[in-house]
């Protein structure tokens, strides 16, 4: 039985993950409601709450969900790129442009979203932790280390930015290769 309900709590969950990522791509944040949600998931009200405690929780797991996803240590071969055997910074900074590229309906919402910063510090904190374990930068020992990964962070978010509100017309690899071009001296 435990097993049945495991299933059934997934798959209501997917429904509401499903749901929530539809009106993104539809809606402000702030524009969606828990009814909203449970309207198109199809399911009610008190099972929307026994999943999440409020609507911020909600948008909390869903970038978690996405972002193990984006900076996942093991990386797949996927439908629209492979960078299993990527070796270096600049594989990793394209890998993960891949993966924005890919949701970019959902990203696009949240970037521009009024209240976006809920978001952007979830995205800010997910990248620090994956770029710390990825960057050497060079030896300061006048500049806290800690300092030039939140530029180095910084500018890649604002590079995201920049990128998505071009529309995403140059390639993952062109803007990796911009943003590395600017950043080459710190790392």
């Amino acid at each position: 039985m435990n097993g049945k309900l495991d299933r059934r709590s997934m798959r209501t969950q997917k429904l509401i993950f499903d749901a929530f990522d539809e009106l993104l791509a539809e809606n402000q944040y702030s524009k969606i409601t828990v009814e909203d949600i449970t309207s198109r998931a199809n399911i009610g009200r008190s099972t929307f709450y026994s999943h999440f405690q409020t609507k911020d929780e909600l948008l909390y797991k869903s970038c978690q969900k996405l972002f193990q996803h984006v900076f996942a240590e093991k990386v797949f071969v996927e439908a629209t790129h492979d960078f299993s055997q990527a070796r270096d910074f600049n594989d990793y900074i394209t890998h993960i442009l891949y993966h924005l590229k890919d949701n970019k309906k959902i990203i696009k919402s949240m970037l521009t979203f009024e209240d976006s910063g809920v978001f952007m510090n979830y995205f800010k904190e997910y990248i620090y932790d994956s770029f710390s374990t990825v960057i050497k930068p060079i030896d300061t020992s006048n500049i806290d280390k800690g300092y030039i990964n939140n530029h180095i962070v910084s500018s890649f978010v604002e590079t995201i930015r920049w990128w998505f509100s071009h529309n995403l017309k140059d390639s993952p690899e062109k803007v990796a290769d911009y943003y590395l071009y600017i950043i080459k001296s710190i790392i």
